[in-house]
């Protein structure tokens, strides 16, 4: 489980807690990705404003990291919607190959997206059917969070 926040048109992982899996994905903290391809990059990007999406585009543009990375604006702005509308994101080999995400937002006092509370894991171990019970999980800990920033529930 990683804690990402955006520092402007990246994403970096400030915290994270490790599976006790042999085989697991880890997030390196202090590393800077950029923002599209994957569930935190879109949820990050779901608190960004129009003129920011904008600029996003403009100046890093949407380049395709796997098969399944969304690679235009018109898709991205559905996927963001998307993500606003379920208070979750999940995604599936769009970052790397071989990795999957389950994501939910944090928010501030002005309910503003601030950061991103997300689970990583290989590809291998993705299973649609499990989601709904993460994301009841996530929520709650992202509202918890969330709460802590002020954040009016």
């Amino acid at each position: 489980i990683s804690l990402y926040v955006r520092r402007g048109f990246h994403k970096i992982c400030i915290a994270k807690v490790e599976s006790d899996q042999f085989v697991r994905y880890s997030a390196n903290i202090g590393e800077l990705c950029i923002l599209h391809g994957g569930a935190s990059g879109t949820l990050l990007m779901a608190g960004m404003t129009k003129k920011e999406l904008d600029a996003y585009e403009k100046e890093i543009g949407f380049s395709k990291l796997t098969e399944n990375t969304i690679t235009d604006r018109i898709t991205l702005d559905k996927a963001i919607k998307k993500a606003k509308n379920d208070g979750y994101c999940a995604s599936f080999k769009e970052r790397r190959n071989n990795t999957a995400g389950i994501g939910v937002p944090i928010f501030d006092y002005n309910n503003r997206v601030v950061a991103c509370l997300n689970i990583t894991l290989p590809a291998e171990r993705y299973n649609p059917g499990i989601i709904p019970s993460w994301v009841e999980i996530l929520k709650k800990a992202g509202v918890e969070i969330s709460k802590k920033n002020g954040y009016p529930t």
